[in-house]
């Protein structure tokens, strides 16, 4: 996905399980000392080991129906034997609640500096064109994203020091008969829109501007929040310059 790498690798077409050759911005963090054993992701997608080069990149991606790791303060023995049960209706992506569970006791009890949490079940509803359960899921991840909110707010280590990055990979069709689908060829699934909250970021609330931002910024501004220059084995674009975003 573009915006781990910062670059349109016209090569990927798919969704096969076929690890990334691209440098992805998490990788590179964790490259540092600073960062060493301070990245993870959590995602509801099982494709997401290969589209983070897991094996290549050095930090954890715990996707799917993946098992938790129950180590030092991380007591996540009854999360794991949920899932365990939930074998008969297992798919490419898991539950958003359990991804959401998962990644936050990894974060009460490891405090890391790096987190990406992808959920899935949204793009899921729309593709079977269930609207009722689409709905119902994006108000229960605006829910589990006001809970994050709150804890990074409400813990020293991360209070008044964190970002919050919220996005989409894609948009949906505009079309009433569309909406379900996502391609190169469905008028406005190519239109996404980005939430960015923290100390770093002027509270300007929703903006309606004349300029174009794209998904591949994303890289390098993540990595320029955190005081580093992105680069990779392929052309990186650009950070969002949030100053020309500013409401005149």
């Amino acid at each position: 996905m573009k915006y781990f790498t910062g670059y349109a690798d016209i090569h990927i077409s798919s969704n096969e399980k076929i690890d990334n050759l691209n440098t992805n911005v998490l990788e590179y963090l964790n490259s540092f000392d600073e960062f060493k054993n301070e990245v993870v992701a959590f995602t509801s997608w099982d494709v997401f080991p290969s589209i983070l080069n897991e094996r290549r990149s050095g930090f954890p991606v715990y996707s799917g129906y993946d098992s938790i790791e129950e180590k030092g303060d991380l007591d996540l023995h009854i999360f794991n034997k949920v899932q365990k049960k939930l074998i008969n209706v297992k798919s490419s992506a898991r539950q958003d609640a359990l991804t959401f569970i998962a990644a936050s006791e990894y974060i009460k009890a490891n405090r890391p500096k790096v987190v990406f949490i992808g959920f899935g079940e949204c793009d899921e509803d729309a593709h079977r064109g269930e609207y009722d359960r689409y709905l119902q899921h994006l108000n229960e991840a605006d829910k589990m994203i006001q809970q994050l909110w709150y804890y990074i707010q409400s813990t020293p280590e991360y209070k008044n020091k964190s970002t919050l990055i919220i996005t989409t990979d894609h948009g949906r069709g505009k079309r009433k008969n569309k909406w379900t689908e996502h391609d190169v060829l469905v008028k406005g699934s190519g239109e996404g829109w980005l939430a960015v909250m923290g100390p770093d970021t002027r509270p300007e609330g929703e903006m309606q501007l004349p300029q174009q931002l794209y998904q591949k910024q994303l890289a390098s501004t993540i990595s320029e929040f955190l005081g580093y220059n992105f680069t990779g084995n392929h052309p990186v674009a650009k950070a969002i310059d949030f100053s020309k975003a500013a409401v005149n």
